[in-house]
């Protein structure tokens, strides 16, 4: 074999290497929020809660604690309107998607907009690739009615982002 010859070979090994090097490349992690634990006052009685045909929202007992109404739930999204002061759990678990993250899974950052966590565990490791914790959070509420939780993974290897959006009654000024 000439040089020439070397030389060929030599660029389509390590044109072959670089093409089965970036086949592999990492995703972000994976990050999902999930509510288990629905505010105390959702729970109520069910044979106090009466569901009202001809209006948009289901209607429960006022909470004797709080004398607030409440949770209700939009008929038309489904999805729980909460008030302030509201109490719920969430689990956020986050899915690393690569073997070896540099970044301790404690570096996990979270953003809230009208929400306030006011408990927390300690990570769980569920596998080898799998963490999870619980958040108690309460409702502070927003001008808009958004909710809002953000998780973010910051890591040479794509990091993460998750996200969980949440309807309230919106605060009028009075309540500021």
């Amino acid at each position: 074999m000439n040089d020439n010859s070397w030389k060929i070979l030599r660029t389509l090994i390590m044109s072959a290497g670089v093409v089965l090097f970036f086949q592999g490349v990492a995703t972000a992690c994976e990050i999902n929020f999930e509510i288990i634990e629905q505010p105390q006052s959702n729970q109520a009685d069910k044979n106090k809660q009466a569901v009202a045909a001809d209006q948009e929202v289901i209607v429960g007992k006022i909470d004797q604690k709080t004398e607030k109404e409440p949770a209700k739930t939009d008929k038309k999204s489904k999805k729980i309107i909460y008030h302030a002061g509201d109490v719920f759990t969430s689990r956020v678990t986050v899915t690393l998607t690569h073997r070896v993250c540099p970044t301790a899974i404690n570096k996990t950052k979270f953003k809230f907009k009208g929400l306030k966590v006011i408990g927390a565990t300690k990570w769980q490791q569920l596998s080898t690739m799998v963490y999870t914790r619980k958040l108690k959070i309460e409702v502070i509420g927003t001008k808009s009615g958004k909710l809002l939780v953000n998780a973010v993974r910051t890591c040479d290897k794509e990091g993460g982002y998750g996200s969980m959006t949440l309807k309230s009654e919106p605060l009028s000024t009075a309540n500021k």
